[in-house]
């Protein structure tokens, strides 16, 4: 019997293997192609399974070429949170389904009974909810939509390469030891198998397992590279425990939110919750949907909002701050609209209300108009002032976490095979015919020219960025369409970006960030333009 909440991994791994690093995240994997409907699952956003698999392929047999005449070091392929999106998988099981599932998680023990594998009501609009058994069946059902992508990771690794998953905000249930045993049996179904391979799932099980790592948090390579998908420094999406109960996943306000609202938005318009500010996405659902739009917002809403209340109300109340100027423009519009039919009642209500200022409100009706967009851009700048505080992507605190978890002691990476280090120092540290001083500041001299990077995701931005004289800032984007201005998925961008990372003689590290080209075949160089 499996345990259902231990991990496989701690929360950080400190990592010493003599590997290149290629990183990438937020592939928001869902329910991807229906094989049974000749089309894609309205909340799929990856679209670049090929693309993909030739990436991996390439990636590969450039770093055998690098290598040139000495063995090639292997590639750990670092996916740094956000690969599998079980917050948009919205599909339940059938009966039939839920037959032959339940019987396999019986034979698992992550259900007492066969009979155990009940659906709530809520949970057939909303998705299924976080336990163990469930989270299994949706990694599944993103399995059955994206085939390619697995037989690629599968083949990725049985060249020698290494697999590192990192969680995200977007797939928190990969914090399940179920979850994980299931995705390695996954890819193990993919394992080629023939010449002295082995064969039996058991043995495919056995021989993948070492070269897949399941990280909770961060994951530090040789004291310099600090990797950590970012949503913890999101007020938003920030995870302040594992677990709500037993059975349950504790889900940041931000899931909630995705859960009882932005799913629904995003089944109604595709892409339209990925532009960039809350102006734009609620001017194009305005725009293109109208009274379904608002049907649906007063719909989904409140429910949104009450289950937020339960164990997130400052969160609550700041998205209700940031959605309520619209759903007045909404609702002074569609007021205004209608406001012939009701022109007798609404005069005499306002005049009894207001008196005078009423009968002048009355009589010029361009005045009127006027005070409810007055009205809209001063509840706009409230929201700006009450919601920055918790909508707002904090880096100066993830680097004084990298900062603060990065390792003080020498980097053994400074020596050189023949027990000395690059500074002429002996095995044990200290440098022949030197006092204890001198030592200690050659050591910090060595120790400050090897440059140190912070790797994030989360923001969907691709980024590089110095932060001080020894760090950098990377953020390695997203493979999904990013929507920068109006509501237009055909000329969506598609980045494809990831972060290679090379080391060198000495042991320190070169980096370039870069995005993988499906039509040429190749990586290049990530235009990305200077700070200001």
């Amino acid at each position: 019997m499996l345990p259902q909440h231990e991990s496989l991994e701690a929360d950080i791994i400190v990592e010493q293997e003599d590997c290149n690093l290629v990183i990438i995240s937020d592939l928001h994997l869902c329910e991807g192609y229906l094989q049974n409907r000749r089309a894609y699952a309205r909340a799929e956003r990856f679209f670049s399974d090929e693309a993909l698999r030739n990436f991996l392929e390439k990636i590969h047999t450039e770093n055998i070429e690098l290598a040139k005449s000495t063995p090639p070091k292997p590639l750990k392929l670092i996916i740094n949170g956000d690969f599998l999106d079980f917050i948009r998988a919205k599909s339940v099981p059938d009966d039939r389904e839920r037959r032959l599932f339940r019987r396999y998680f019986h034979r698992l023990g992550l259900m007492q009974r066969e009979d155990d594998f009940e659906i709530q009501p809520q949970e057939n609009v909303y998705g299924l909810k976080t336990e163990p058994h469930k989270s299994v069946w949706k990694l599944y059902r993103i399995c059955q939509g994206h085939p390619l992508v697995f037989e690629a990771l599968v083949q990725f690794i049985a060249r020698g390469n290494r697999l590192v998953i990192i969680k995200g905000n977007h797939d928190l249930e990969f914090f399940w030891r179920a979850v994980q045993e299931e995705f390695i049996k996954l890819l193990a179904a993919n394992w080629p198998t023939g010449n002295g391979r082995p064969c039996s799932a058991r043995q495919r099980c056995t021989r993948i397992r070492p070269y897949v790592e399941f990280c909770q948090r961060a994951y530090i390579v040789e004291n310099q590279i600090y990797i950590e998908h970012g949503h913890q420094y999101h007020p938003i999406t920030r995870v302040e425990k594992p677990l709500l109960n037993e059975h349950e996943l504790y889900l940041p306000p931000g899931s909630i939110f995705n859960r009882y609202l932005v799913n629904a938005i995003d089944h109604l318009a595709p892409f339209v919750t990925y532009i960039r500010g809350t102006f734009e996405v609620v001017r194009a659902l305005i725009i293109s949907h109208r009274w379904r739009a608002l049907r649906l917002l007063m719909r989904h809403f409140p429910i949104a909002t009450k289950m937020l209340l339960h164990g997130h109300r400052g969160v609550a109340f700041t998205l209700f701050v940031e959605v309520f100027p619209y759903l007045f423009a909404i609702l002074y519009a569609s007021f205004a609209l209608f406001l012939p039919l009701i022109w007798k009642a609404y005069s005499n209500w306002l005049i009894q209300h207001t008196g005078s200022a009423g009968e002048f409100l009355i009589s010029r009706w361009f005045l009127n108009l006027t005070l409810g967009i007055g009205l809209f851009g001063l509840l706009r700048l409230l929201t700006k002032f009450l919601s920055g505080r918790n909508l707002t992507f904090r880096l100066k605190e993830a680097f004084a976490t990298a900062q603060a978890r990065i390792t003080d002691g020498m980097n053994t990476d400074l020596m050189d095979g023949h027990g000395t280090t690059a500074d002429g120092m002996d095995g044990r540290g200290r440098a022949k015919g030197k006092s204890e001083h001198q030592w200690r500041n050659r050591i910090s001299r060595a120790r400050q020219r090897v440059k140190k990077f912070l790797i994030l995701g989360h923001t969907h931005q691709p980024t590089v960025q110095p932060l001080d004289e020894n760090w950098w800032y990377i953020n390695t984007g997203t493979w999904i369409p990013v929507i920068e201005h109006g509501y237009n998925p055909i000329h969506a961008k598609i980045t494809l970006t990831f972060a290679y990372f090379m080391r060198r003689a000495n042991g320190t590290f070169d980096f370039d960030l870069r995005f993988w080209n499906d039509d040429k075949g190749r990586s290049e160089r990530l235009v990305v333009w200077e700070g200001v």
